[in-house]
Protein backbone atom coordinates (compact mmCIF):
# COMPACT_ATOMS: atom_id res chain seq x y z
CA UNK A 1 0.00 0.00 0.00
CA UNK A 2 0.89 3.56 -0.95
CA UNK A 3 2.70 5.63 1.87
CA UNK A 4 0.27 8.50 3.12
CA UNK A 5 2.60 11.87 3.27
CA UNK A 6 1.90 14.91 5.17
CA UNK A 7 0.81 16.79 1.74
CA UNK A 8 -1.68 14.02 1.38
CA UNK A 9 -3.04 14.77 5.40
CA UNK A 10 -3.77 18.28 4.55
CA UNK A 11 -5.63 17.73 1.21
CA UNK A 12 -7.38 14.95 2.81
CA UNK A 13 -8.21 17.76 5.83
CA UNK A 14 -8.51 20.47 3.02
CA UNK A 15 -11.87 18.35 1.41
CA UNK A 16 -13.26 17.95 5.03
CA UNK A 17 -12.80 21.63 6.01
CA UNK A 18 -9.92 21.52 8.17
CA UNK A 19 -6.79 23.20 8.14
CA UNK A 20 -4.11 20.80 9.22
CA UNK A 21 -0.46 22.86 9.59
CA UNK A 22 2.61 20.71 8.18
CA UNK A 23 4.31 19.33 11.53
CA UNK A 24 0.37 17.75 12.48
CA UNK A 25 -0.01 16.44 9.26
CA UNK A 26 3.57 14.60 9.33
CA UNK A 27 2.53 12.99 12.46
CA UNK A 28 -0.49 11.89 11.70
CA UNK A 29 1.31 10.24 7.82
CA UNK A 30 3.71 8.75 10.23
CA UNK A 31 1.24 7.16 12.52
CA UNK A 32 -0.86 6.19 9.63
CA UNK A 33 1.77 4.40 7.67
CA UNK A 34 2.95 2.91 10.96
CA UNK A 35 -0.83 0.97 11.26
CA UNK A 36 -0.81 0.07 7.99
CA UNK A 37 2.53 -1.57 8.05
CA UNK A 38 1.53 -3.53 11.13
CA UNK A 39 -2.13 -4.44 9.56
CA UNK A 40 0.28 -5.65 6.31
CA UNK A 41 1.91 -8.32 8.53
CA UNK A 42 -1.57 -10.05 9.33
CA UNK A 43 -1.44 -13.46 6.97
CA UNK A 44 -3.99 -12.52 4.18
CA UNK A 45 -4.99 -16.46 5.09
CA UNK A 46 -6.17 -15.24 8.72
CA UNK A 47 -7.86 -12.26 6.95
CA UNK A 48 -10.34 -14.43 4.90
CA UNK A 49 -12.35 -15.94 7.26
CA UNK A 50 -13.13 -12.12 8.83
CA UNK A 51 -16.91 -11.09 8.39
CA UNK A 52 -17.28 -7.26 7.83
CA UNK A 53 -18.22 -4.91 9.88
CA UNK A 54 -21.81 -3.76 11.13
CA UNK A 55 -22.50 -0.62 10.46
CA UNK A 56 -24.87 1.12 13.38
CA UNK A 57 -26.35 4.42 13.16
CA UNK A 58 -25.81 7.00 15.67
CA UNK A 59 -28.57 8.98 14.62
CA UNK A 60 -31.56 9.22 16.90
CA UNK A 61 -35.01 8.02 15.17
Amino acid sequence: MNQLNAEDVQELGRIVGLDIDETTAKTIASRQSGIVAELDEIPEDLLMSVEPAHVFSTEED
